[in-house]
């Protein structure tokens, strides 16, 4: 691709490309599924995807009769810094020790402060993950698990770590049908959210047109319970900026993208009790992970109660209405 033609498409949404200029973009090589014989198998994977070294629940997903649970190590990153004027020299302090980015540098610079690896595990065993490799994206899935969504998912939800304008790298054949199963997913993100998908895009997708004919032709769903739905409610992210609890889900489940001390804060106003087991002092990454960890997983106790029923919306005017699982005595 030419550099003229890449910077028209720089200035494109991907829900604004056509499939092929999608995957024109993303790709940038091939590479023989052979390569990768060695990730075909749950044992070829395992010793560098041991659970134990995932403690951070990110999801946990039902796909057909498989229940699947994505997990993150939660671990910081460190990048050293380098001379303005030239990125090979690395920048020491007095001692001849190497100097490293800040957060807040890592984040201007457009870099993941934590570890951005996401691993599907059914039970003890891993079945894929997505990773950055080197600057690129690569998502694998386990041949017994393959074509089951399981590699979509990993690869939408990676893509949220990574800059908008960064391209996929190279891919094999399945990786470049996973490219365009990608690409679908966001036009369908696009078309739900009402933004104005152009036409040519559309015509890549035309069951999409049909889904959203069909869903405006349905009669909405009435909620009888202010129970029944909160967890999809705390995840919208429209609706987490209104509401203090929900917001502190939607951080939780995001907490690589924003700073400790903003997720103690909400912890020391929605949980106190919890605040006072991280150390107030420091930036505790270790300790905001395990009580976080905690919550999570009695909210996730809280969500499997309920059957969620996809594209329901809901004003929602009083914060109180959602009821979430109340703190353990100590």
């Amino acid at each position: 691709m030419n550099w003229y033609k890449l910077a028209q498409l720089n200035n494109k949404q991907p829900w604004q490309m056509t499939q092929k200029e999608f995957v024109n973009y993303h790709i940038t090589g091939f590479i023989p599924s052979h390569h990768y014989d060695d990730y075909k198998t749950i044992d070829g994977i395992r010793s560098f995807n041991q659970k134990e070294n995932f403690p951070v629940l990110y999801d946990t997903k039902q796909f057909g009769n498989t229940i699947v649970e994505f997990k993150k190590s939660g671990k910081p990153n460190k990048y050293v810094k380098t001379d303005p004027y030239d990125d090979l020299k690395i920048l020491r302090d007095n001692q001849g020790k190497a100097l490293y980015l800040s957060d807040e540098e890592m984040k201007a610079k457009g870099l993941a402060t934590e570890d951005q690896t996401i691993v599907a595990f059914v039970g003890n065993d891993p079945i894929g993950f997505a990773s950055n490799e080197f600057g690129a994206t690569g998502v694998w899935v386990v041949e017994d698990y393959q074509n089951k969504g399981i590699g979509s998912y990993l690869l939408k939800e990676f893509r949220k770590t990574m800059k908008p304008s960064s391209r996929l790298g190279q891919a094999t054949n399945a990786g470049i049908n996973l490219t365009m199963k990608y690409h679908k997913e966001l036009v369908k993100d696009a078309l739900q959210e009402e933004k104005p998908v152009p036409e040519e895009v559309l015509k890549d997708y035309p069951d999409l047109m049909n889904e959203m004919n069909e869903s405006q032709r349905e009669t909405p769903t009435t909620i009888t319970s202010s129970n029944d739905n909160w967890y999809k409610k705390a995840q919208d992210i429209d609706f987490a900026t209104q509401n203090p609890k929900a917001r502190l889900i939607t951080m939780y489940k995001r907490h690589w993208d924003y700073r400790t001390e903003d997720i103690k804060k909400e912890l020391k106003k929605l949980y106190p009790e919890w605040y006072e087991k991280v150390d107030i002092d420091r930036e505790d990454r270790k300790g905001i992970i395990e009580v976080l960890s905690t919550l999570s997983s009695q909210w996730q106790d809280e969500k499997n109660k309920y059957k969620l029923k996809e594209n329901i919306k809901e004003n929602i005017e009083d914060e109180n209405v959602i009821q979430f699982p109340q703190q353990q005595q100590q």
